[in-house]
């Protein structure tokens, strides 16, 4: 690019200048990021493609928050691929709707004409029953005695930490099928 200085090859590094801190903009775009997490987790979490609009309510009693919220709707609208986004004090609840809670926002998407409930639970029971079958293999592995003395250390680390993980998904897919049962019904 045509410039007048020297090389950005040559320049010395930038130095850190206190004064140019901003603690409040630090704390607001922490925020922004956190509900941004919590809907991309829930997309995850629901296998909600990226490339589906959704509608998303957030709900919170702190009004700072919601006005640094609705502020910023845009930015959240767009990279959080919504078609709708309503930022209000404390509402009710869609009775078809996947939530999360940050701090004190609780973030709601309406999960109505984007999965098809009754496909979603026998999609999670079947992985659920998948992971149990997984966790009893590997939880009758540990227990084997032979196998504890004779197998290296870093196989037996290595199935625990496989054990840990299926036992956090076990749980979590516990919670989904709870939630996704109860929007059913």
């Amino acid at each position: 690019l045509p410039h007048e200085e020297e090389s950005i090859m040559l320049s010395s590094y930038p130095e850190f200048e206190e004064d140019m801190v901003d603690d409040i903009a630090e704390k607001e775009m922490n925020l922004i990021m956190d509900v941004l997490r919590g809907i991309s987790n829930i997309r995850v979490e629901m296998d909600i493609a990226p490339s589906e609009r959704l509608k998303v309510v957030l709900n919170t009693d702190n009004k700072n928050k919601i006005s640094i919220l609705k502020r910023e709707i845009d930015y959240i609208s767009i990279l959080a691929g919504l078609k709708d986004l309503m930022i209000c004090l404390y509402g009710k609840r869609e009775k078809s709707a996947a939530t999360a809670v940050i701090d004190d926002i609780e973030i709601f998407i309406t999960l109505e004409g984007i999965i098809d409930l009754k496909e979603e639970k026998i999609r999670h029971d079947k992985e659920l029953q998948k992971v149990r079958k997984d966790l009893i293999f590997i939880s009758k592995k540990l227990s084997n005695r032979d196998f504890m003395a004779k197998a290296p250390a870093e196989v037996v680390e290595k199935d625990k930490g496989k054990q840990k993980m299926l036992i956090v998904k076990e749980n979590k897919l516990q919670e989904n099928l709870k939630s996704i049962t109860r929007m059913c019904e």
